[in-house]
């Protein structure tokens, strides 16, 4: 009796042990550093912004806590490499010099980054050289790709460069610079916060200046760095397997959305109406009296958030109105693909054609079409 007392003290014991490890455990608290970059980084909006909310899920789901300190970008980047107290940092392109110093986790978000300009000052370019004749703003160290970095080093692109975007804003305002760079989402949600008067003169050229992922960086001077690696994009995954990372992302779906055509399409912009017109059948032509074809992705979430922006309508929706349209002899419904890539392909190939894409798929050999409000 005293024996098997003995064994079920053991077991309680050990229990016991193992229940406090795992308390511990799930208690662990990451600390990452952070700037004022909204809506990704803010400590002034709700999970503190989009991107640290993504972190905070990840680690989440592998039972830590993340704590977050806001800096200016410089000093968030010297923080975390010093290694006194600072785990990682958001948000960052992959670089070789970041590499060297540091782990560098799974894409959080992808970036994409445009030239905002004044609506009644026109702005175009296909290449680099192209930016020559215009006036381009820039924001100190901020890095815009390596096609820019290597033409303003060179001299073959000067960017009047400031301490901040606010500034760049206004120097566009006030009309003493053509065009700056910034990422899409950040620089729309700058303007939705300037003066009404002010962000109803901003738009952007949709031509992508750069497309990149931004990540999670962990310090290597943190011997426990990359396991926290480890579990931070074990994590991630399982946060885009439930669903819930496309959940978070949905209210910044537009921003990752081109719309594109084939490029015998002589129009360049078209409003949302337009658009709205066109994948209802309502419109059939081109300016230039082309037939429009079209195409959309299979039933699942981009598509779903795709039709309910631009067209106010539910994929089910949708597809009851091509329906109805078959049905009394007006349409039919428009091919529809597995993936973006065939979407591309197929628009690339086809005379008149239009449809979206998300900015990660090449468009080299696809017309870029501006939605205008």
């Amino acid at each position: 009796m005293k024996f098997r007392n003995l064994v079920l003290l053991e077991l309680l014991f050990n229990l016991f042990v193992l229940a406090a490890a795992f308390s511990a455990l799930s208690e662990e608290t990451v600390r990452i550093s952070s700037g004022e970059w909204p809506p990704y980084m803010s400590q002034n909006m709700e999970y503190y912004g989009l991107a640290s909310r993504i972190v905070s899920e990840a680690f989440g789901l592998e039972g830590m806590k993340v704590s977050y300190g806001f800096f200016p970008r410089k000093r968030s980047l010297y923080e975390t490499n010093t290694g006194a107290g600072w785990d990682g940092s958001i948000l960052w392109f992959r670089t070789p010099e970041l590499e060297r110093d540091f782990y560098i986790s799974d894409p959080v978000v992808d970036s994409r980054f445009v030239f905002f300009h004044l609506k009644d000052r026109p702005f175009e370019w296909s290449t680099i050289e192209d930016l020559k004749k215009y006036n381009i703003g820039g924001t100190l160290e901020y890095d815009y790709g390596p096609d820019l970095s290597t033409a303003e080093k060179e001299g073959r692109i000067s960017l009047e460069r400031v301490p901040n975007d606010e500034q760049n804003f206004k120097k566009l305002i006030f009309g003493r610079i053509d065009a700056f760079p910034q990422d899409l989402d950040v620089g729309q949600f700058m303007a939705k916060n300037m003066k009404s008067d002010e962000a109803e003169r901003i738009t952007f050229n949709p031509k992508p200046l750069r497309i990149d992922p931004l990540c999670l960086i962990l310090t290597k001077k943190n011997k426990n760095g990359n396991l926290l690696l480890e579990r931070f994009n074990r994590g991630l995954k399982k946060l885009r397997a439930s669903g819930e990372y496309a959940s978070i992302m949905r209210p910044f779906f537009v921003g990752k959305v081109m719309i594109v055509a084939n490029h015998n399409v002589k129009d360049d912009q078209i409003t949302r109406d337009e658009l709205k017109g066109i994948f209802l059948g309502k419109i059939t032509r081109w300016s230039d009296g082309k037939r429009i074809n079209f195409a959309i992705l299979k039933n699942e979430e981009n598509t779903d958030a795709f039709l309910k922006y631009y067209v106010g309508k539910s994929y089910t929706q949708f597809s009851d109105h091509w329906g109805q349209m078959l049905f009394t002899g007006k349409g039919q419904m428009p091919p529809s693909f597995d993936n973006a890539s065939d979407i591309a392909e197929f628009i690339a190939k086809t005379d008149g054609s239009v449809g979206y894409i998300l900015n990660e798929i090449p468009a080299d050999n696809l017309k870029i079409i501006e939605v205008r409000q």
